[in-house]
C-alpha cells in the first residue's frame, strides 16, 4: 500500500522538473504574481543547495504549494536523478505517516487526515485564487482612476474652450483652431419657369 501511495504521488513530480529546467526564471515569474514571492525564489535559486534537498522532501506536507519548489529545483540545475530520490522520499514519508495513523486509528483517523489534505487544497485554490483577484482588482481600479482623470481634463478643457469661443476672443498662442470648411451650396435644380 505505501509503494502504490508512492508511485501515485511521484508519478507526474518529473514534469514540474523539467518545466524548470526548460523554461527557467519565465516560468517561476508566470507561476508567482507578487513581487515579494519573487525575490523569495530569486534566493532560493541563490541558497546552498542543501536547503533544496530539504525543500523537496517537505513540499509533500498539507498546504505547502508543492510545484514551486520541485520547478525552482529544475531551475537551479539540480539532477533529475536527485530530485526523483528526494521526491520519492518525501512521497515516502507523507505515505507513512498516514498509513500509520490509519493503522493506529482505524478508518477515521485516515478520514481526518485525507479531510486536513483536502482542506489543504482548497486554502492552496483560494490562495491562488487570491494572488490572481487582488493584483486584477488594483489595475481595475487604476484604469478607472486614470479613465476618470482623463474625463475631468478633458471636460475642463471643454469647458475653457467654450468660455474662450462664447467671449469671442481668439485662440490661445500655440493652439491651432482647425477652420471651417467651405462646404459648397448644392445646386437648385432647374425650374420649369426658367425655361
Amino acid at each position: 500500500m505505501i509503494v502504490a501511495g508512492v508511485v501515485g504521488k511521484v508519478k507526474i513530480d518529473w514534469l514540474f522538473w523539467w518545466v524548470g529546467r526548460r523554461w527557467g526564471q519565465g516560468m517561476i515569474t508566470f507561476l508567482i504574481p507578487s513581487e515579494r514571492g519573487r525575490r523569495f525564489a530569486a534566493r532560493l535559486q541563490t541558497m546552498n543547495p542543501w536547503v533544496m534537498r530539504l525543500l523537496i522532501p517537505l513540499s509533500y506536507l498539507p498546504g505547502v504549494p508543492a510545484g514551486i519548489p520541485n520547478i525552482v529545483a529544475g531551475v537551479n540545475g539540480m539532477r533529475l536523478s536527485t530530485y526523483m530520490l528526494l521526491d520519492a522520499l518525501g512521497a515516502l514519508m507523507i505515505t507513512s505517516v498516514v498509513a500509520a495513523v490509519g493503522y493506529g486509528s482505524g478508518q477515521a483517523g485516515v478520514d481526518v487526515v485525507l479531510l486536513v489534505d483536502s482542506y489543504a487544497m482548497w486554502l492552496t485554490l483560494a490562495l491562488i485564487f487570491g494572488m490572481a483577484a487582488i493584483p486584477t482588482y488594483g489595475a481595475i481600479r487604476d484604469q478607472r482612476a486614470r479613465r476618470a482623470q482623463a474625463l475631468a481634463d478633458a471636460a475642463e478643457a471643454y469647458d475653457a474652450e467654450t468660455a474662450r469661443i462664447a467671449a469671442g476672443e481668439e485662440p490661445a498662442a500655440g493652439t491651432t483652431e482647425k477652420p471651417v470648411r467651405d462646404v459648397p451650396t448644392t445646386p437648385k435644380p432647374p425650374n420649369s419657369d426658367d425655361a
